[in-house]
């Protein structure tokens, strides 16, 4: 039984060392090689053609009014009467009597000019009389020289009587010069006495203080009883048929604006303005619940650029901001409502525009001209990686100068890393590409 059991134990060993040389020989067996697989990388894209651009730029500001009035006294006096629409935030229209102050001074000062003016005429019509006498007078003695001179040649009378004939023609002569002389005193004392008629006249106008155009009241400093002296303030105003905001805009803001708009001439002179009166305006007032927008006018250009910011203000003004406004949906575009102003320049059409984040910075060219780049995808579906000029960027979008086709495929996704020849998987981002034209195109918000 040993002996069995001793050959029992040699059998494991040798299946063993069988199974040992199997798997060795199937190691010399060739492995069979693995296709290889590449993974493409899903990418949004839009696909280029060209569109309108409307250039705009966007600042911020306050509204004042156009014009401002302040009521100040031009005579002095108590405050006999003031108008119940004399209140802070009253609508006043044009010509409307708001204050009256005491005139009774300046009626009695008119009615003493007034007599003096009648005195100086009834005095003129009896100078006049007294000269109508004394040039029959003067006619008589002349005459009477006359004879006697005759007379004395004659031996008739004595030649002391023709002398004193004659010293009576030099009296009545005299008379009749100063009587015209008092007729051109009294006259120019009237022309004295109308002036100041003039001049009461005047100051009884100003007793009495009337809007000049249409106004919205703003501070009240003067009421009934209160004395006020010459050159005092009685209470301001604010003209409600414009309003103006000073946009402030770098210079560099202005560029793309200004592209396509040359100096316009103004037609009533030869002088030359400025092509930013030509730049459409819209003045923009956000609230929690909607947009309210006001049409506007560049009205000038400020004279100064600021040497801080470089920037230059560009005031625009909107016309009947009282009128437009719709009680519960549409307030008036009052002082001091801060608001924002959108510049825009011409349509620029054939323009290539991909949003801003499509932009990278370029790793092939660094030539000063072609500093960014695109990415974009050819036949076979394949990342290039293309250097591009920027015309100009704002409001989200770009718009390329050189470097693009229309119908090309541009890649709006990030790519982490960007490896040029890399697959992609596209997929036309519509949302992006209308997004695009809206605002390229510069669609305004509903009113």
């Amino acid at each position: 039984m040993t002996v069995w059991k001793n050959k029992l134990l040699i059998i494991p060993p040798l299946i063993i060392a069988a199974a040992v040389v199997i798997f060795a020989y199937s190691l010399k067996k060739p492995i069979e090689k693995q296709a290889s697989f590449e993974k493409p990388v899903k990418v949004r894209i839009i696909t280029m053609s060209t569109m309108t651009v409307q250039p705009k730029a966007f600042a911020y500001g306050t509204s004042v009014p156009g014009k401002t009035w302040d009521a100040i006294a031009e005579v002095s006096g108590k405050i006999a009467w003031k108008s119940e629409q004399l209140e802070d935030g009253n609508i006043v229209k044009a010509g409307t009597e708001l204050l009256r102050i005491d005139d009774t001074s300046y009626r009695l000062t008119l009615e003493q000019i007034n007599a003096q003016i009648k005195a100086s005429e009834i005095k003129e019509k009896t100078i006049k009389s007294s000269i109508v006498i004394e040039k029959l007078n003067l006619k008589l003695l002349n005459k009477d020289l006359k004879d006697k001179h005759g007379l004395s040649q004659k031996g008739a009378i004595a030649k002391s009587a023709v002398d004193e004939a004659q010293l009576q023609v030099y009296s009545a002569e005299t008379k009749v010069q100063n009587l015209h002389n008092a007729a051109a005193i009294n006259q120019a004392d009237r022309g004295v006495l109308k002036a100041q008629k003039a001049l009461a006249e005047y100051e009884l106008s100003n007793t009495r203080i009337e809007a000049p155009f249409d106004v919205r009241v703003t501070q009240v400093k003067s009421h009934v009883a209160h004395f006020v002296n010459k050159g005092q303030t009685l209470f301001s105003a604010d003209d409600i048929k414009t309003a103006e905001i000073n946009a402030q805009l770098s210079i560099g803001t202005l560029r793309p604006l200004m592209a396509n708009i040359n100096e316009t001439e103004q037609s009533d002179s030869h002088q030359r303005v400025p092509g930013a009166l030509s730049l459409e305006a819209i003045v923009r007032l956000k609230t929690a619940t909607h947009i309210i927008e006001w049409d506007g006018v560049v009205d000038r250009v400020a004279g100064l650029v600021d040497l801080q910011t470089q920037s230059i203000g560009i005031i625009v003004t909107v016309n009947d901001p009282y009128k437009q406004a719709k009680p519960g949906r549409r307030p008036p575009l009052t002082r001091n409502t801060f608001v924002e102003v959108e510049l825009r320049g011409k349509p620029q059409h054939g323009q290539f525009v991909v949003p801003a984040n499509a932009i990278h910075e370029s790793t092939i060219s660094k030539s000063s001209a072609h500093k960014n780049s695109i990415y974009v995808l050819n036949n076979e579906n394949r990342l290039v990686i293309r250097p591009v000029k920027i015309k100009f960027s704002q409001s989200g979008y770009t718009v390329l100068s050189h470097g693009i086709k229309s119908g090309e495929r541009i890649v709006i996704s990030d790519l982490v890393p960007a490896l040029e020849g890399m697959l992609l998987e596209p997929k036309e981002d519509k949302k992006t590409q209308k997004w695009l034209i809206t605002q390229a195109a510069g669609t305004r918000s509903e009113k």
